[in-house]
């Protein structure tokens, strides 16, 4: 946390994906670290902590999604991947500095960043810490490179920073920028959005009901 506070390097790193992997198993519960190769979009060449992160990322949006079954994540659990992706998403650029070169990388490591923040949000979804490094690199990055990415996943990226700063003054920003990406994709219903936001990092239960709620904001503009 003080490192996404202060922009600066951590100490250590640590990375536990894989004992979690192994650990849920032996409960019967599949946590794939794979799904990212087939759903998001561009995948190739990615970094490898980068890749580390996102596969993390997808990993425990499909485990949420689909393979706990009503059964409860214990807390250490949970914790261990909460760190090792940041860990990972830390190792490749740390927020004091400028964003990656590479478009790419830097909308992936930004949009993975906020939407593990969105999983540390307070029950009524208000930011359990401010973190204002990290919405300054967000906003620098849609707004200086994200028409060298793919359009869908810039989408999900302010998507996810629009529910990420809902409750915050920048949400009326987040939420002009996520209509006119929404236009430009041709999204004309929420069912639709959903479906291109699926496709990369998103925990139904966590996300569907703010998404939701922006969604329908955007819609009742003229």
């Amino acid at each position: 946390m003080f490192a996404l506070q202060y922009g600066g390097p951590t100490l250590f790193f640590r990375d536990r994906l894989q004992d979690v992997r192994k650990k849920v198993a032996t409960k019967g519960i599949h946590f794939d670290l794979n799904s990212a190769t087939t759903t998001c979009s561009p995948y190739n060449s990615l970094d490898p902590d980068i890749e580390a992160a996102l596969q993390g990322a997808m990993g425990v949006s499909t485990l949420f999604n689909n393979d706990l079954h009503n059964r409860a994540l214990d807390c250490l659990t949970f914790i261990d991947i909460v760190i090792s992706v940041f860990y990972r998403l830390l190792r490749f650029s740390i927020l004091n500095e400028p964003p990656p070169e590479s478009a790419v990388h830097a909308t992936y490591h930004i949009g993975l960043i906020v939407f593990m923040m969105t999983m540390l949000a307070r029950r009524d979804r208000s930011q359990t810490i401010k973190c204002g490094l990290i919405f300054q690199r967000l906003r620098a990055v849609l707004e200086n490179g994200s028409d060298k990415c793919d359009n869908k996943l810039v989408f999900w990226v302010t998507f996810m920073g629009g529910i990420w700063v809902a409750n915050d003054d920048e949400g009326e920003w987040f939420a002009t920028r996520v209509r006119a990406l929404a236009q430009q994709r041709g999204f004309d219903n929420w069912q639709t959005a959903r479906s291109s936001l699926c496709e990369f990092p998103w925990i139904n239960s966590l996300h569907d009901e703010p998404g939701r709620e922006l969604w329908d904001r955007i819609a009742q503009w003229h």
